[in-house]
């Protein structure tokens, strides 16, 4: 590989520069999320579903909300060098510095601190990165434990829930008790102390060995979303707590599947497909479902970044950026990113559009535009804001100006290509018919329900009721794990339930199962509509995390019928 560092740039003076902080106490923090769909975000009404995704909604409140953004590919490795270099990306290359050696980390080397994180590319120059020097009063000295994979626990390295678990303490714990844990902001992770006696400089972060991509790949699908909690932590730390004028930059894998991630940052056992194709209406609903649950864990974290930035000395001198290099679609009978078809333009909606938020520095009042942009529209805009030329083409514009017209967005996809030539209509009508499935209302909760009965979430059921006609009995696979829920950082909890309904007259073509814990709805079974006397029907089903609180837990089962405008509850009873 080539010895590439810090191109030689021009900063310039230019008047339309952003007033209030100067530009050389700029920070720059760009967060790209994975496999995150606009859709999924969005309410009835084209805004962020603020009951659901209240990170979302503060960061949308703060900036300005590129709506229309189309990604370029629906893979990382390709999508994710266009938000990196402002270019159109290559196919059939590694994203890798000697492939793109014009790119934001040599643009910015020279002018700024580096605090990069990459997990599937490898763009930033090793003498640039390999070691980054930070200023923050609140640091502490403290050891770096080499990585082990000598302890697993549930298929996860010890090392991550050691990790994982001072992080979560560092959250629950009263301050004084957390006096006496290893900090979290000086690193990416190896905070538990090391036994070897080694000293470590603590104003010094050396970056961890290069991971082969088929490695790296076959790790994640192992340790999950747990792996991605610490470097989100650090980044977290270190953008609301760094006084030198650094680029920030996380790429994580979160929402990324596997779905293991409650709404509130415990996990549980997925009983779904992964990556099989759902082949009807009702698995991909369940599919959907479990994905949200990630989703909102990947909202707590987004709103304690703003929390925590907001709250420190760094909120008006850095530009935020938030995005995600594709999204995903969860419609029946498709493939949900691996294959496109060319003969689907609605799931291009759900791979190509994504979230963009930009928070400029000093920036009061926020905006909604929706121009088309893109993902090569982000470099050239934080150039811009920090008043540096980059010396060479760039296929996308400084956003502050408004974006290029583009009636025709370029997307790649497996041995071919297409254009998306929508608006923002087309995500919200992508919107619509994901609601479908999962109603847009009842917040966090609503999350687990199903359509048309989302406003049941929640609903006392007493037992007084009157008795079902249509069950003869049902059972549920996770009965003794339901009589000892933890509610510590990242347990195991039976969010996700499974078993059997026997049936003893056809139900209603409308009917929904309800799942009552501790006599209020906290779940919902979909499918059971229509189904025959005598069968048997195998469920799946998803409580909320909020019903789960610490201790036994009672669940009983209930059925809706009647539809939205007049439901009708009758009693099922307790599992046999």
């Amino acid at each position: 590989m080539p010895n590439i560092g810090a191109a030689k740039v021009k900063l310039t003076h230019q008047t339309d520069a952003v007033e209030g902080t100067n530009r050389g106490d700029m920070s720059v923090a760009l967060l790209i999320l994975d496999e995150l769909p606009l859709f999924a975000l969005l309410d009835a009404d084209g805004a962020i579903n603020k009951e659901r995704f209240p990170g979302f909604a503060e960061l949308a409140s703060a900036s300005t909300w590129y709506r229309n953004d189309v990604a370029t590919s629906q893979s990382t490795p390709v999508a994710v060098p266009s938000i990196l270099t402002g270019k159109f990306p290559k196919t059939g290359v590694d994203p890798i510095l000697a492939n793109y050696p014009r790119n934001i980390f040599t643009l910015l080397g020279g002018s700024m601190t580096m605090d990069v994180r990459e997990i599937v590319t490898l763009m930033c120059p090793r003498p640039m990165c390999s070691k980054v020097i930070f200023n923050n009063a609140n640091a502490k000295d403290s050891g770096s434990k080499k990585a082990s994979s000598s302890g697993q626990e549930f298929g996860i390295p010890l090392d991550f829930v050691k990790d994982a678990l001072i992080v979560m303490a560092h959250k629950i714990l009263p301050r004084g008790l957390r006096n006496h844990l290893p900090p979290i902001d000086n690193a990416w992770g190896g905070f538990a102390p090391r036994t070897d006696g080694a000293k470590v400089d603590s104003n010094h972060l050396q970056s961890k060995e290069v991971i082969p991509r088929k490695e790296l790949a076959d790790k994640w699908h192992v340790q999950g979303p747990v792996s991605q909690l610490p470097a989100f932590d650090g980044f977290i730390e270190r953008v609301s707590g760094t006084s030198l004028p650094t680029f920030h930059m996380l790429h994580t894998l979160l929402p990324h599947r596997p779905w293991l991630l409650t709404s509130d940052l415990r996990t549980f056992r997925s009983i779904g497909l992964h990556n099989k194709v759902p082949d009807s209406q009702v698995e991909a609903l369940n599919e959907y479902r479990v994905f949200l649950q990630q989703l909102m864990a990947t909202d707590r974290l987004i709103l304690e970044l703003l929390t925590k930035l907001k709250k420190s000395a760094n909120w008006d001198r850095t530009m935020l950026v938030v995005t995600a290099d594709h999204g995903i679609t969860m419609e029946a009978g498709v493939w949900k990113r691996s294959q496109v078809d060319p003969a689907k333009p609605e799931t291009h909606e759900d791979l190509y559009r994504v979230p963009l938020f930009i928070k400029y520095p000093d920036q009061k009042v926020a905006e909604v535009r929706d121009c088309t942009s893109s993902p090569v529209d982000v470099l050239p805009t934080i150039a811009a804001v920090k008043g540096v030329e980059s010396g060479w083409k760039l296929d996308g514009t400084d956003l502050r100006k408004g974006c290029k017209n583009r009636p025709n967005r370029r997307v790649l996809w497996p041995n071919g290509e297409g254009v998306v030539s929508t608006g923002f209509e087309a995500a919200q009508e992508r919107a619509n018919f994901y609601s479908k499935m999962v109603p847009f209302e009842k917040g966090q909760n609503g999350a687990v329900s199903v359509f048309p009965y989302g406003t049941l979430m929640d609903l006392k059921v007493p037992t007084s009721i009157l008795r079902d006609i249509h069950v003869s009995s049902w059972t549920i696979d996770q009965s003794s794990r339901l009589k000892a829920v933890e509610t510590g950082p990242l347990v195991d909890i039976p969010l996700e339930v499974s078993g059997v309904i026997n049936i003893k007259s056809q139900l209603p073509s409308d009917a929904v199962g309800l799942m009552v814990v501790d006599g209020k709805v906290a779940g919902m079974i979909a499918g059971l509509g229509g189904q025959q006397a005598g069968s048997s029907f195998t469920y799946r089903s998803m409580l909320t995390a909020e019903s789960l609180t610490k201790g036994s837990h009672e669940v009983a089962l209930a059925i809706v019928v009647g539809g939205a405008r007049k439901p009708h509850v009758t009693y099922a009873g307790l599992p046999s």
